[in-house]
């Protein structure tokens, strides 16, 4: 009979595992994914018929699955650069850059998932029923902070426009979580006290 002493030492005797910090993780997943050949063709069935990848919608039809997420990555970093860059043209005090910029890096966001699912799709979601208000706003105020910057409108209006814009993101963006938005609204009815 095996007693507890037995299983500690078993336990004890071997060495422990070398630390794997995130980059090295990350690193081994990368390397069996390009080993095999059959990896990428196996995400893209599982995309294709996930409805992921769009046939005739797509902007650029001969891209494969992994083309169309480095194109959303490259994408979406430029957005996130481009509003980051506003955010440091608004501390120098050029508003107009500040808006302009972030306005462009927000738009840029938006395209990467175009990249994925296709203009037509990605439009067909972005004014789902679900969406419609969101989207509507978000697009509206980005337009308007354009309009407001380029003809030097006053700062507190390009501010209230970009929080208007920021705003109307985050509750896009909750739409596409399960109960994402009602989450928001008990949040913010909590912190209210309505």
């Amino acid at each position: 009979m095996v007693g507890w002493g037995d299983v500690r030492n078993a336990f004890a005797a071997a060495p422990p595992p070398p630390p794997q910090t995130a980059s090295t993780r990350m690193t081994s997943a990368l390397n069996s994914m390009r080993s095999s050949s059959s990896t990428t063709r196996q995400m893209e069935d599982a995309a294709s018929a996930a409805g992921m990848l769009p046939a005739a919608d797509s902007l650029c039809p001969n891209l494969t699955f992994k083309q169309r997420v480095w194109g959303c990555v490259y994408c979406a970093s430029i957005g996130m650069a481009f509003s980051l860059l506003g955010f440091l043209l608004w501390w120098t005090g050029h508003i107009t850059g500040f808006a302009v910029t972030y306005t462009l890096g927000n738009i840029v966001s938006i395209c990467s998932s175009g990249f994925l699912f296709g203009p037509k799709r990605q439009c067909r979601s972005m004014f789902a029923a679900r969406r419609v208000y969101a989207t509507s706003i978000y697009l509206g105020a980005m337009l308007l902070t354009l309009i407001v910057a380029f003809s030097h409108g006053p700062k507190i209006i390009v501010l209230l426009l970009i929080f208007i814009q920021w705003a109307a993101l985050v509750w896009y963006i909750a739409s596409y979580i399960p109960f994402g938005q009602k989450i928001i609204k008990k949040t913010l009815g909590g912190i209210s006290g309505l």
